[in-house]
């Protein structure tokens, strides 16, 4: 379920934010993202659980 959630909200973002480019929107995605598990990236949770609404603030 977690693909349609990010691709979603990638679509949101780039629809608020028309210049980003695709490598903008994937460091935007990880920058708003719910860490979970460790600080920062980790092996288990990645960069976390994506945040529409805080992608979009």
């Amino acid at each position: 379920m977690a693909a349609p959630k990010v691709a979603a909200t990638a679509g949101l973002v780039k629809a608020e934010n028309p210049n980003f480019s695709r490598a903008r929107i994937i460091t935007h995605l990880q920058q708003t993202a719910d860490d979970l598990g460790k600080n920062g990236h980790d092996e288990y949770f990645g960069h976390g659980l994506v945040d529409a609404h805080n992608a979009l603030k």
